[in-house]
């Protein structure tokens, strides 16, 4: 899940064996982990619709770098990709993620939703306190 404070300060819960993976770059998991922010957002319908340009000027790369990692994330599992043609003609790329990745975490006596809301708001604090 991806949070933004009051100060600005984001931050996301992702899977540990997600974060130690050998066959993603740090790029990869960069941009997965601003998807899963995304996706975790009711807002945003559990979708992330964002280009290939936001994700190049939000981490200093050319779209090109952002559609090789989205890519690679899709042919590994992590996300679904889905391209939406409107009146105009226009492709609008839709991502959801896989459930993958968190169906390991659900697999693993992981913590129940209010252990997981309790957690949300103490590191909530901690981030705010600084």
């Amino acid at each position: 899940m991806l949070f933004i404070d009051k100060k600005g300060l984001v931050y996301a819960y992702v899977p540990e064996h997600f974060l130690s993976s050998k066959e993603l770059s740090y790029m990869d998991k960069l941009v997965y982990i601003r998807i899963v922010g995304f996706c975790r957002n009711k807002e945003y319908n559990h979708t992330c619709f964002a280009s290939n340009g936001y994700f190049a000027n939000l981490f200093g790369v050319k779209p090109k770098a952002i559609s090789v990692t989205i890519g690679k994330l899709k042919r590994l599992g992590y996300i679904n990709v889905n391209y939406v043609k409107n009146d105009n003609n226009y492709h609008e790329r839709n991502i959801t993620l896989t459930s993958n990745v968190w169906n390991e975490i659900s697999n693993n006596n992981s913590l129940t939703e209010e252990e997981v809301r309790s957690e949300e708001r103490r590191v909530g604090k901690e981030c705010r306190s600084r």
